[in-house]
């Protein structure tokens, strides 16, 4: 086979294996609905605390999926004397997904699917 050969095979290789690695990811994205800062804290993802701002959003990525039999999404949400978790990635609760958009309010975290509002409860 010729180097051109070799390399046009090499660059296809290499994109199989970014498109599997991008289709194993999953992407939760939380947005800020309250009236005041939020704070979120998910341990499986790191030690980090990650503060949102009313209106705005954050991107929680995660590619290894559970650790230890634990979602990845499951987080701790806070906001002035208000502490709650929530496991965002849970079949059962609305989760299970690839790429989710969560709402966050006092009431609960919203998204949707299409047309369909789905709400989970605070743990």
């Amino acid at each position: 086979m010729s180097s051109w050969g070799r390399s046009v095979s090499s660059l296809w290789v290499l994109m199989l294996l970014l498109l599997s690695a991008k289709n194993g990811m999953t992407v939760v994205k939380v947005t800020n609905c309250l009236d005041l800062d939020l704070t979120i804290y998910c341990s499986n993802l790191g030690p980090m605390l990650h503060l949102i701002h009313p209106g705005s959003f954050y991107e929680l990525n995660n590619s290894s999926g559970s650790t230890y039999g634990k979602s990845p999404f499951f987080c701790f949400f806070q906001w002035e004397d208000a502490f709650n978790n929530f496991d965002m990635c849970v079949p059962s609760e609305g989760g299970g997904c690839k790429q989710c958009n969560w709402f966050i309010s006092q009431h609960g975290p919203c998204r949707y699917e299409g047309a369909n509002r789905i709400c989970g409860r605070w743990n």
